[in-house]
């Protein structure tokens, strides 16, 4: 059972260390000092030290090695299994370390003059001059960063709307956290999708910072007024939010949630005027 969980332990470290680095530093320093404190307690124990010298060179050696190596393993996999619970639940509630961008890339601001796509063309593209594949995790999401903030002006957001990278699993491509007014991305499908899909997915999940704020609108306007049709939607997102449906509880129910339906169409013309614009500038 030990020999499992080392090496489940230290696969789960070489497969989760590029989304959590901190989390994977703090177990491996523990199983560093467990194992360095279990090697001082042999050393400074010196008549035990020698009698183990002592069996070993008396021909009881393997038996003596295989011993401590074993405690050895045992160390390691107690670690290992605090690392596996430690990710097996971060994973479950979407809570791995994220990787945030160290600046953004957004050359105006909406005190000086507006973020638009074309104000800061420059920054984006890398979304399609063919070099996306080559570009690091942190410069993608500086560059999604600019999308991002260039959606937030659009729809007039107030506050930031901030980009980050995590683990989500296979099925997610990014989500909205509105507690915190980020986006993130799955880092799998920034590595792995297109420049064009990554814009998709920023643009989406802008829409649902806009449908929370147009929720907040309806919430605060009289009971007269809230079917006006300028706030009928936003009713029907307040009842989407309240009675969310995932696409693992039921695909069909959250495909045809209005919130789903409206974002998914934002996005869709969203992206194709970003790589319109894109190409352009690039005379394609």
């Amino acid at each position: 059972m030990s020999n499992v969980l080392a090496i489940f332990g230290i696969y789960t470290t070489l497969a989760y260390y590029r989304y959590s680095e901190m989390v994977m530093l703090a177990v491996l320093t523990l199983t560093g000092g467990t194992l360095y404190l279990w090697i001082l307690y042999i050393v400074l124990d010196r008549r035990k030290l020698r009698a183990q010298l002592g069996e070993w060179l008396g021909g009881d050696g393997r038996r003596r090695v295989i011993g401590c190596a074993a405690e050895g393993v045992l160390i390691i996999a107690a670690c290992g299994a605090v690392l596996i619970f430690i990710v097996a639940g971060a994973v479950k509630i979407r809570a791995l370390i994220r990787v945030r961008p160290t600046k953004s890339l957004t050359v105006a601001t909406e005190e000086e003059e507006a973020v638009t796509i074309d104000g800061n063309i420059d920054a984006l593209l890398c979304l399609e001059d063919g070099t996306w594949e080559y570009h690091t995790d942190e410069e993608k999401l500086n560059v999604l960063q600019t999308v991002a903030d260039i959606e937030r002006y659009y729809f007039g957001l107030p506050g930031q709307l901030d980009i980050a990278g995590g683990y989500l699993g296979k099925s997610e491509a990014g989500y909205y956290d509105d507690s915190i007014r980020c986006i993130v991305v799955n880092l799998d499908y920034l590595r792995t999708e297109s420049p064009e899909f990554m814009i998709k997915t920023v643009c989406h999940e802008a829409y649902h910072s806009y449908q929370h704020r147009m929720v907040e609108v309806y919430r605060a306007a009289q009971d007269k007024n809230k079917q006006l049709l300028l706030l009928r939607r936003a009713g029907e997102y307040e009842q989407d939010f309240a009675n969310y449906k995932s696409d693992e509880e039921s695909f069909l129910e959250y495909y045809l949630q209005a919130c789903e339906v409206d974002a998914r169409e934002y996005a869709t013309d969203a992206a194709i005027d970003y790589v319109t614009k894109i190409r352009g500038h690039l005379g394609e």
